[in-house]
């Protein structure tokens, strides 16, 4: 999709049946328009895995307060950004958050 400096979407003003009809006479002005973010199912479900790793450890490490925990699971999911297996991502995270918080000394 093109877009002007402004950051106006030009995209073809169709209709609904009209779509790839080069007939209809649009041009194709810019107009703008909302841009949807299109989510990644295997993201999203990557994500629902990782908010179920902080509760465990949370169930785990209570002493722990929740805002470290989640701060530990994005950190260690980071290292992992560049990873092209993913299946069994959260649970190696949950794992390695896990040895972690058990080697640090809990603040009293």
């Amino acid at each position: 999709m093109r877009t002007k400096p402004d950051g106006t979407a030009c995209v073809p003003r169709v209709l609904p049946g009209q779509i790839g009809d080069r007939r209809s006479g649009d041009t194709g002005t810019c107009h703008r328009a909302v841009v949807s973010v299109l989510i990644d199912p295997v993201e999203s479900s990557e994500r629902k895995a990782l908010d179920l790793a902080v509760q465990r450890l949370q169930r785990r490490f209570p002493a722990v307060p929740v805002a470290a925990i989640r701060d530990e699971v994005d950190r260690t999911h980071r290292e992992y950004d560049r990873s092209r297996v993913r299946t069994y991502l959260p649970i190696l995270v949950e794992r390695e958050v896990a040895e972690h918080l058990a080697r640090v000394p809990v603040a009293s």
